[in-house]
């Protein structure tokens, strides 16, 4: 299958910038890899990834045969924050797995990262809701090590300057 799939692949990944391009069998393995990686030979269900949405947003997509996005998040094994795409792989009524993408945020830091307008002191904050906290999810113009260091209790007021 590997042989096939790499130059299918690899160019998916260089023409929209994609990290990685796994494809997971129905029952969680990870058999193909498109780059050397964590993952690659693993399960997700049950090896390193267990624990991380990865798992429960892929069974989501092979059960529902729908696409699908994740959160941002900082997943088993990464230094940087990654995003998974999902769809699944049908045949007829079958499902053969599932085609899972890799992506970083770099595209979005970048107009995130755009302060024009906003003078000395603006910028634009990226959280995503996690249980009843606003979690930052990217850097901020004045602490590029916010992602997921800085939360919000949802309902909390702030002393704004």
């Amino acid at each position: 299958m590997g042989k096939e799939l790499q130059p299918i692949a690899q160019k998916i990944l260089k023409g929209y910038d994609y990290k990685n391009l796994y494809f997971v069998s129905p029952t969680g393995d990870v058999i193909f890899s498109a780059r050397p990686g964590q993952l690659f030979g693993t399960n997700v269900f049950s090896g390193v990834a267990k624990d991380s949405e990865l798992p429960r947003f892929i069974k989501k997509a092979l059960e529902t045969k729908e696409a699908g996005v994740s959160s941002f998040d900082l997943y088993p094994g990464l230094i940087n924050v990654s995003m998974y795409l999902a769809a699944p792989v049908v045949q007829g009524e079958k499902v053969l797995g599932a085609l899972v993408l890799r992506m970083s945020p770099d595209n979005i830091y970048q107009i995130i990262n755009e302060y024009t307008g906003l003078g000395e002191t603006g910028e634009i904050a990226l959280a995503s809701l996690i249980g009843d906290e606003a979690v930052f999810v990217a850097p901020t113009r004045f602490d590029p090590n916010a992602a997921f260091k800085i939360s919000i209790k949802i309902g909390t007021s702030l002393d704004l300057p």
